[in-house]
């Protein structure tokens, strides 16, 4: 591959840029957007400048090479086509309202990928062989690694470069410089570097169409060898699920996503391999992968029904099922066409990811119908809805359906969207606001539901303590701990998805750690913390405390282990003088004794 000298480097940019305008200049309103960002953090529009130019890198990219594989060079398609896109842009970002909201960050990062998809497949939106899509598709792959890491190698260098002048000559340089660095060579020295390479026809000859000695090995010796030790896995604990009778956790669903990414990328890059190696590995794998996927489809939709069937639909959840239904297309296409043209699978990927972040049938709004609808059934069960609308009643609600109807409450909380209940309130949300409970516990408490936590209904003397920890990384001595844990515990998130985890006891009083066991979930020992939180009662009393970060640590002990708690935030409540944990972030240190 050309790679031009530092000489011609301008010259390859300005090359780029007559070719790619509306790409390069995105790349510049990118990269100094982020610097401003470095300095300034996210404040004001920057964000949605970034946001928005970062998209149309991309965009632009693919609209150019569609213009020029459709010869509408010299027509004004090639100045609409852009303009449109930018207006599409401009008034994206002009919609855009809080970036604090998942719902928002989901979409973007869903329409950037989209956005690349459309890069890898523009001008092929016609009868061009597929032997063109493929060779043009490798060439890209191509300029990214080599792109990619001639960027860490420069960042590197200078790095050293910077540093070691800073050391010698005592500039004392702001660290940032090094974060700029990165910036401006991945934003503007890669971005050049790839479309200065961009294939410049999208038709070739038998003879350019070739195999590296680098993709045949990396295809035949590193990428088929891990898909197929995932394929042992995941049949392994297929059998298993069988033989024990029993439903598979939740987690499994991931690994059968990483699972088909691997597998689809190493098909992707081996499907023209039997035509150039005389070996057995690569013709059988393309002809088998597929059908050998299938069943793993069929235990991801066993997986993630059952955290649908348990806890209802969140985007997350819909996005696994999504991609489930996605790999089910894809695995009866090329198992039934006798085509097999792999255009399908970046542009059905492509509509399948609109679909999942627009429209009525989007992640977000099944998701939010979802959870209304939880939230509904177990308010009716409980005398707390009628004629539209919640409402208070005296009748004893269980701590199970104390827990769901809080769960569903955080869920809106958490997104910024309790909004989407106001046609169940009598009174408008801001009313239900307090300076001393939250929103969700104000609502609650107005239907007469118990709070949150087992013990028991408000009191007037109950006192919460809310501890943040100067940590700042801060450990200490590791001794004889082998394992760490990053830990986010409260009583009413589900965590039983791993197979090993931790958790609040039932009385709230320390920790569990839990093993899944399929069916059942093992407490393998308890650790408690109430004597250490009363201790902080004592000499805090309440309210909202910081604790110097050689406080942050705690060892205690269970009857077969023992743990290092390194906190960065607990709450709790005492009423009573007995205290219940609320929530627990920070690092835990793990080992047997």
């Amino acid at each position: 591959m050309k790679f031009p000298s530092i000489q011609n480097w301008l010259g390859a940019s300005i090359m780029a840029f007559k070719r790619f305008p509306f790409a390069m200049a995105s790349a510049i309103v990118a990269v100094f957007s982020v610097m401003l960002l470095i300095e300034k953090q996210f404040t004001g529009h920057l964000p949605r400048f970034w946001m928005m130019a970062q998209l149309g890198i991309p965009l632009f990219t693919a609209l150019q090479v569609l213009v020029e594989s459709r010869k509408l060079q010299k027509t004004a398609w090639i100045l609409i086509i852009p303009l449109l896109a930018t207006a599409t842009l401009v008034l994206y970002g002009w919609l855009l309202p809080n970036f604090d909201q998942s719902e928002h960050i989901i979409r973007y990062m869903v329409l950037l990928l989209t956005a690349h998809l459309l890069v890898s497949f523009a001008p092929y939106l016609n009868e061009k062989p597929v032997a063109d899509f493929w060779e043009y598709n490798k060439q890209l792959f191509a300029n990214i690694i080599i792109g990619g890491a001639y960027t860490f190698i420069l960042w590197g260098g200078l790095s050293m470069a910077i540093f070691a002048v800073n050391r010698l000559f005592a500039l004392d340089l702001d660290e940032k410089i090094y974060l700029h660095l990165m910036v401006l060579l991945a934003g503007l020295f890669n971005t050049t570097f790839f479309l200065y390479h961009f294939p410049q026809d999208f038709e070739f000859d038998q003879y350019e169409r070739s195999y590296t000695l680098v993709f045949s090995t990396l295809s035949k010796f590193i990428l088929i060898p891990i898909v197929v030790l995932y394929f042992v896995i995941l049949y392994a604990y297929s059998a298993k699920i069988l033989f024990s009778w029993s439903l598979p956790i939740g987690w499994v669903s991931s690994l059968v996503i990483g699972f088909s990414v691997a597998g689809i990328l190493t098909y992707l890059l081996n499907y023209m391999l039997p035509e150039y190696d005389e070996s057995k590995i690569p013709p059988f794998y393309k002809k088998w992968f597929w059908r050998i996927m299938l069943p793993m489809v069929l235990l991801l939709f066993v997986a993630i029904g059952r955290r649908i069937t348990d806890y209802g639909i969140t985007e997350g959840r819909f996005m696994v099922a999504h991609v489930g239904v996605w790999l089910l297309l894809c695995g009866l296409y090329f198992v039934i066409s006798k085509n097999d043209n792999i255009k399908f699978i970046p542009i059905s990927l492509a509509i399948f990811g609109l679909t999942a972040v627009l429209g009525p049938f989007s992640a977000f709004q099944v998701s939010f119908n979802s959870q209304k609808n939880i939230l509904k059934n177990v308010l009716i069960e409980n005398d707390r809805f009628a004629e539209g609308r919640m409402k208070p009643s005296a009748k004893p609600v269980s701590k199970e359906a104390t827990q769901k109807i809080y769960a569903v409450l955080d869920y809106f909380n958490d997104r910024k969207s309790l909004s989407v209940l106001q046609n169940w309130l009598p009174t408008p949300i801001a009313n239900f606001k307090s300076d001393k409970i939250s929103t969700i516990d104000s609502i609650a408490h107005w239907m007469n539901i118990n709070d949150r936590y087992p013990h028991g209904s408000i009191h007037e003397d109950r006192r919460e303590l809310n501890l943040t920890f100067g940590a700042n990384g801060f450990i200490g001595p590791v001794g004889d701990y082998n394992q760490m844990y990053y830990i986010a515990l409260q009583p009413d998130l589900s965590q039983d998805n791993d197979a090993f985890f931790f958790r609040f006891n039932s009385a709230q009083s320390g920790l569990e750690f839990c093993a899944n066991k399929s069916d059942k979930i093992e407490v393998l020992d308890t650790y408690i913390l109430k004597y250490k939180m009363q201790n902080w009662l004592k000499q805090h009393d309440e309210g909202y405390i910081s604790i110097p970060s050689e406080e942050s640590a705690i060892e205690l002990k269970g009857a077969h282990s023992q743990i290092k708690l390194v906190l960065n935030e607990l709450v709790f409540y005492a009423e009573h003088d007995t205290c219940y944990l609320q929530k627990l972030n920070g690092v835990l240190l793990y080992q047997k004794r």
